[in-house]
């Protein structure tokens, strides 16, 4: 079944319904750069603009300069292009990348043979209650006590600190076959040192009958540097067995209880109801760059940003002529530079625009 939905409040990239821009504090002879992933026309997805960007998930080699100096941001090696990418205003939790995404075998496979054991993907789709689902069959004679591939659990895998509290958390109910030889569904939370090297875990609740069952796990990091997530079939061995779970709203994340579920497509494309999408350029902090470059702004420069971390003005600036980032965080949401300081006014202009953009607006 091909799975295609849109969960956000707002769909598309737009401008903030405001009467001012930053593009207003470039005047007569106002040298310097702006960048504004939101406007869509403005992107494209190689250096050359010849390809534009027309969804999230796209690679960004190209972005138009909004502040009239034609001084475009570019990267002409592909594999260091950022990606256009959408999270919800509020923040973002659920990093089980592709939990939402059930139509996809890259994230949901077709079928899994583990220990014995064979889960296939029997349908895919929107549930009642708005939640994306997958109906997985498990068959076979176990040779070992879980099938925990259902999932391809290695892009939930995401940096860890000592002492933070993750929790795993999905919805499960069984919708066929029986449970001889079974003995539930679970989500487990999986401690790690990275890349892959197993730590501990703790098991979720076993979800066995025919009604909506969360299970959830917690596991406070001791030792690792990393944790990811697994649904993990639990059973007794040498018995065949014939069961089927509907499985929905996968989601990984930083603390101790499941909160709202947040609809992860893939970690370019996350969004929540009632939350507005804000727009990003997303950098993989290995080798991406998207380097805009400038003429001599001299020692009295404007460069301004907005991120995950929040919106920065910093004055004062010594910029010369020559390549300037305008990656400034993992999501990018937008970026300036001028040649001169900022008015009072226009500062606090200026910020109000930076938190409506990263309120999604």
């Amino acid at each position: 079944m091909k799975f295609v939905s849109d969960f956000s409040f707002t769909s598309a990239p737009h401008r903030p319904r405001a009467d001012w821009h930053p593009g207003q504090v470039f005047g007569i002879g106002a040298l310097g750069a702006l960048c504004d992933p939101s406007i869509m026309s403005s992107l494209f997805q190689d250096s050359a603009g010849a390809t534009p960007v027309t969804a999230q998930g796209q690679p960004v080699g190209l972005v138009r300069d909004q502040s009239g100096n034609g001084n475009h941001a570019a990267q002409a090696t592909s594999t260091k292009r950022p990606y256009l990418a959408r999270y919800p205003a509020g923040g973002l939790r659920n990093v089980a990348h592709g939990s939402a995404a059930v139509d996809n075998v890259a994230y949901w496979p077709a079928t899994v043979l583990h220990n014995g054991m064979t889960s296939t993907k029997l349908a895919s789709g929107l549930d009642t209650d708005g939640l994306p689902f997958v109906d997985i069959q498990w068959t076979g004679t176990p040779t070992g006590t879980l099938h925990q591939l259902c999932f391809a659990v290695a892009n939930t895998r995401n940096a860890a600190s000592v002492g933070q509290s993750w929790t795993a958390s999905a919805i499960a109910k069984r919708t066929g076959g029986t449970l001889s030889g079974v003995y539930g569904l679970r989500v487990d939370t999986v401690e790690e040192t990275a890349p892959a090297t197993y730590v501990a875990a703790v098991s979720g609740n076993l979800a066995s009958g025919e009604v909506d069952t969360i299970s959830t796990s917690t596991r406070v990091i001791a030792s690792g540097n990393q944790v990811r997530t697994a649904i993990s079939l639990s059973v007794a061995t040498g018995a065949p067995i014939d069961v089927t779970y509907r499985v929905k709203g996968l989601q990984l994340e930083l603390g101790s209880t499941r909160t709202a579920y947040q609809h992860n497509m893939s970690q370019y494309d996350i969004t929540e109801a009632g939350q507005r999408d804000v727009w990003a350029l997303y950098n993989d902090a290995v080798d991406d760059a998207l380097p805009v470059t400038v003429p001599d702004l001299g020692t009295d420069a404007t460069i301004w940003c907005a991120t995950e971390a929040g919106a920065t003005i910093t004055g004062a600036q010594t910029i010369g002529a020559g390549s300037l980032e305008t990656l400034r965080g993992t999501r990018t949401v937008a970026f300036g530079a001028i040649n001169r300081a900022l008015t009072a006014a226009e500062t606090a202009r200026l910020t109000a625009y930076l938190n409506r953009k990263l309120a999604g607006y």
